[in-house]
């Protein structure tokens, strides 16, 4: 129990400074490159939800 509470701590603080690092020094999107980084998710999400239902059904 006690290695799982060490291991929660170490990704929260990973975490704590990742979002401190992007905050700091990530640059804001403009909306067009938003728009488009968004159609770009959807079609990721898509294409992995298509694979896990054929994996599904094929046995994996």
């Amino acid at each position: 129990m006690a290695n799982l509470f060490i291991i929660l701590l170490l990704l929260f603080a990973a975490l704590a400074v990742v979002v401190m690092l992007t905050e700091r020094y990530g640059k804001r999107l403009e909306p067009e490159e938003q728009s488009r980084m968004w159609r770009i998710l959807v079609v990721l999400i898509g294409i992995m939800l298509i694979a896990r239902i054929i994996q599904f059904y094929a046995g994996g």
